[in-house]
Formats: structure tokens, sequence, C-alpha cells
């Protein structure tokens, strides 16, 4: 599969969790999120988890926030959503 949003034949190397689009490592968006998981009776525990975006359902009204992004070329910028 290659990236939709790429112009040339370029790998996707992630799937957009809202669209469904392959995404290159230049045009895909991981956003930090805080899941819940259930081990056994009582709370909850919050785990790390990621979400992989296209640009355009990132940045579309209501797509989720998270505490970092990855926009492409392998570099986490932490405190930034």
């Amino acid at each position: 599969m290659n990236c939709y949003e790429c112009a040339r034949p370029n790998p996707a190397v992630a799937v957009c969790h809202s669209c469904g689009a392959g995404l290159c490592r230049d045009h895909v968006r991981v956003r930090g999120e805080e899941l819940r998981e259930t081990v056994g009776p009582g709370p909850s525990q919050p785990v790390r988890g990621r979400r992989m975006l296209c640009g355009v359902c990132a940045d579309a009204p209501g797509a989720p926030e998270g505490s970092s992004s990855l926009d492409g070329g392998g570099v986490l910028d932490e405190g930034q959503g």
C-alpha cells in the first residue's frame, strides 16, 4: 500500500484511524492518548496509547487532542497536541 497523500509512490507505514487512508512517515500524525484498562475488580488503570491520523482528519473539528504529536520524520514533540 502506498501513501494516499504523496504525489509519488511512497510506502505507507500507518493507516488513518478515522478514514483508513494509508500514510507514509512524512504524512502520519500520531496523537498520544490515555486509555483505561480494567484488570479484575476495582478501578481501571490508565495506559498510554496512540492514534494515527492523516492531516485532514487531525485538523478536522472534533479531532482527538493528545499530549504529543508526531508530524512525520520520526521526531516526537512532547507537550504539543
